[in-house]
């Protein structure tokens, strides 16, 4: 697994820009919580026993020699019994965790989540009785516990993941696969961050989403939805494709990182289909799992949506997902615009990164490029919206309340470049309006 090991959607990284960001030395680094190390002593973590055995009934636990108050209270749910420990123990590491609880498959974890009122749950997909797609609406109703889902990287295992994202999980980690022994120090990191990035998100609690269902467990005969490679058109700005789209004259962005699939889904399908734009999403996630996302906002919405390749064109109509460890790039191709994919060095940890997208599209479109920055970790997306903001386009940043984590639309607002402040369920409404009084040529209006 190439894009940050075997760590989820959340991964919004460390400091500085690598490569092409233009604007980025503008800009401080935006904080966020930095990877917990080992605290030194064997049993730094707070102690706790455990009284039953996983072969009866749920294990109970108590918790003793830390404050409880100052600690990220975690529940653990697995069906095997070796990533209980493995999980367990190397959370134990560190002394701001209290692991509370186990649970064997999801009707424990309903349970304990109702009595031990964790802060965090790491929430296996796959298990017997109640799965954890079908344990996960139901432990949001009993516990406001921040839940982080453990996926298999395989493809119903990743459109469960991005369902149960979509539901309300805060992020996911790939269950590691094979030898654990020469990977436990990444294992160890991305838990750790994991965990405490999920006690510093808010849950938005969100109702079961209309559309055509996604691939799932209980489904295995459905694909997801692929359509077909839109072929290059002529060269005329007017030029329809077999899919009924429009070169793109106009360019909107779209990025986040944690919670952005769960925002996606209340943005992307209330977005009008008959747009003058071409829509670019990069969300932060790895491969396979952008795969997923796609086919899923495609089922909900009136655009259509898909996974962006190589040389695809900006039409309208379409709105392109930036491939898992890819970034995108906006070139120009005769009076239309083309994506360009690669793998260069990752920008704030990540790749794709927001930044790059946006001061590669202002670069080829200035005047014509507009964004909305969405919830997420760290500062990816604030050099790319100053490019959009300095070249006449409006910037749109979600508000805090509304956010799982305010960090990317903090840092674009205290930056100075918001055109507008928007709660999640008003985003679309606000693109579309905004859309509608500009025009499609090159744009002399400037914000405040």
């Amino acid at each position: 697994m190439s894009q940050d090991s075997w760590r989820g959607s959340g991964a919004a990284g460390g400091s500085g820009a690598a490569g092409g960001s233009g604007a980025a030395g503008r800009f401080g680094t935006a904080g966020r919580f930095g990877t917990a190390g080992r605290t030194g002593a064997s049993d730094a973590g707070a102690s706790w026993r455990k009284s039953g055995s996983d072969g009866g009934a749920a294990p109970k636990w108590s918790a003793v020699g830390k404050s409880a108050e100052s600690q990220v209270r975690v529940l653990i749910v697995d069906d095997s019994a070796f990533m209980r420990h493995i999980i367990t123990r190397e959370l134990s590491t560190d002394a701001r965790i209290l692991i509370v609880g186990a649970a064997r498959n999801g009707v424990e974890a309903i349970a304990m989540a109702r009595d031990l009122r964790p802060d965090v749950i790491t929430l296996d997909i796959e298990m017997p009785q109640l799965d954890g797609l079908g344990a996960l609406p139901r432990i949001l109703e009993v516990c406001s516990a921040r839940v982080i889902m453990l996926s298999s990287n395989e493809g119903v295992g990743q459109n469960n993941t991005v369902r149960a994202l979509e539901l309300g999980a805060v992020d996911f980690i790939l269950k590691p696969t094979g030898s654990i022994s020469p990977n436990i120090t990444s294992i160890r990191e991305m838990l750790l961050r994991a965990v405490h990035s999920a006690a510093a998100a808010k849950v938005r609690r969100t109702p079961m989403a209309t559309g055509r269902p996604s691939a799932s467990s209980n489904d295995p005969g459905r694909s997801p939805v692929t359509p077909t490679r839109t072929p290059r058109p002529g060269g005329n700005e007017n030029t329809s494709t077999s899919s009924g789209g429009l070169a793109a004259r106009r360019i909107v962005i779209i990025g986040s990182s944690t919670g952005g699939p769960q925002a996606l889904t209340s943005v992307v399908p209330n977005l009008p289909a008959n747009l003058d734009v071409g829509f670019v999403i990069v969300q932060h996630m790895p491969p396979g799992f952008t795969t997923s996302l796609a086919a899923r906002l495609n089922d909900l919405s009136t655009l259509a949506v898909r996974e962006a390749r190589e040389g695809d064109q900006l039409l309208t109509g379409l709105a392109l997902l930036a491939p898992g460890d890819y970034h995108l790039r906006i070139v120009a191709d005769g009076a239309g615009f083309r994506v360009k994919l690669d793998q260069g060095p990752r920008v704030h940890g990540v790749r794709p990164a927001v930044d790059l997208a946006l001061t590669s599209a202002t670069e080829v479109a200035p005047g014509r490029v507009h964004c909305a920055i969405l919830t997420g970790m760290g500062h990816d997306g604030t050099a790319g919206a100053a490019s959009v903001h300095d070249t006449n386009g409006w910037v749109i940043a979600q508000n805090e309340a509304s956010c799982v984590i305010y960090g990317m639309p903090r840092s674009v607002v205290e930056a100075g470049l918001a055109t507008e402040i928007v709660a999640l369920e008003d985003i679309a409404t606000t693109i579309t309006a905004r859309l509608a009084t500009t025009s499609s040529a090159t744009v002399r209006w400037r914000t405040a």
